[in-house]
């Protein structure tokens, strides 16, 4: 649902940061992102997890078909630099929620660019506000705070 307030567009890139069984990446794939990558730390999950995007594949026409499942640790991730919607579904502690922000923020200076960041059951919110680059905005639609919370950044020119 959180996905619908958002303009996609085929450039965009999804990351599921902590996928567990893979249910924002099977949303995810009905819109029109170039690619998708579930970032997951349980095998357990993450098997699942790939098996339910083949199952999912092999029974609905999605917008994306590429799509990736990592088993990692999300505080260990580099955020690759053309991730532009980033999803968490309060998925870490507030030390690893921090480690995850700064490789975000880390790659926002690596290369400027426009990045929507949905956090689900918003625990640790605040931290988002710690990154500059990153503004608190509301989509179109009725979402409550406590249970959805939207970052952005501005629109910057890339740097190559």
């Amino acid at each position: 649902q959180a996905l619908h307030g958002l303009k996609i567009a085929p450039h965009d890139v999804f990351l599921d940061l902590g996928s567990g069984k893979g249910r924002a990446i099977l949303i995810a794939s009905q819109f029109s992102f170039s690619r998708i990558i579930g970032i997951e730390h349980s095998s357990d999950l993450h098997l699942v997890a790939s098996k339910n995007v083949e199952i999912y594949k092999s029974r609905r026409k999605l917008r994306c078909q590429n799509i990736t499942i990592k088993q990692d640790d999300a505080r260990n991730y580099e955020f690759e630099d053309d991730v532009s919607v980033v999803f968490l579904f309060n998925p870490f502690q507030r030390a690893s929620t921090q480690i995850v922000l700064n490789h975000l923020a880390q790659s926002l200076n690596r290369r400027p660019r426009k990045l929507r960041l949905i956090y689900a059951a918003p625990e640790h919110a605040d931290l988002a506000l710690c990154i500059p680059e990153l503004k608190e905005f509301q989509p179109p639609g009725a979402w409550d705070r406590d249970t959805y919370r939207f970052f952005e950044t501005a629109e910057k020119p890339s740097v190559y």
